[in-house]
């Protein structure tokens, strides 16, 4: 388990996970403001990031596309037989731009693949600084725009 991209550690433990968490959650994190707009087989995300935390260097934005209620049916090791539900998997992963101190703005659109169910579909958006890889801020928005 990774936790803004700094603490790593085993995720079936529970007391190192909440530790990191915590600390996580304690840090300021940058304001991220998401739109959400059907357009012709895509959606466009209007981004508005500001309050990127101080002392924080050049970031990525990245923009993650996930989707719930997936499975898969294990054929070998210590789950065989069995089939694992997933949620939030990611489906496509890009770098949309570039946060630097004074924020940024953009509207990136992404091509919903028709094999994409809607309804269990989101856009995450993540700022992650390049040195360190600490993750700035992020927000999510249903793909469907409801």
């Amino acid at each position: 388990m990774v936790v803004d991209g700094q603490a790593e550690f085993v995720g079936s433990s529970g007391l190192k996970a909440a530790i990191a968490i915590k600390k996580a959650a304690a840090r300021p994190k940058a304001r991220i403001t998401l739109g959400c707009r059907l357009d012709a087989g895509y959606v466009a995300v209007p981004i508005q990031i500001d309050a990127i935390p101080d002392g924080a260097g050049e970031a990525d934005v990245l923009l993650a596309v996930t989707e719930n209620g997936l499975a898969s049916n294990v054929t070998r090791g210590e789950n065989t037989g069995s089939t694992l539900r997933h949620r939030a998997v990611v489906r496509r992963l890009d770098v949309v731009g570039t946060a630097k101190s004074g924020g940024y703005q953009g509207e990136p659109r992404v091509k919903l693949e028709k094999q994409w169910r809607r309804g269990e579909t989101s856009v995450v958006i993540f700022v992650q600084e390049r040195a360190s890889r600490r993750v700035l801020g992020s927000a999510k928005v249903a793909a469907n725009c409801l």
